[in-house]
């Protein structure tokens, strides 16, 4: 089974979906979707130390923060 076709994890109101894990990608990436409902709280702050984190805006606004700056993140962002 690929990894888009597992099950999401539900986390409270938030949806995650892998579609590349590392071990699909040579440990090069991991993909996900992540859907966030207008409203939802979101899990506390966390930072990565081993690898970079990118965002991309599908539909919606989100809040980030990022080195302690605001950013919204929206569609195309």
């Amino acid at each position: 089974m690929d990894s888009s076709s597992k099950t999401p994890i539900q986390v409270g109101p938030i949806q995650v979906r892998f579609l590349v894990e590392a071990e699909d990608s040579g440990g090069s990436a991991t993909v996900f979707e992540c859907r966030v409902p207008a409203e939802a709280k979101v899990p506390l702050p966390h930072s990565h130390d081993a690898f970079e984190e990118t965002i991309y805006g599908l539909d919606g606004v989100t809040e980030w923060t990022v080195d302690g700056n605001a950013r919204e993140v929206g569609p195309g962002d």
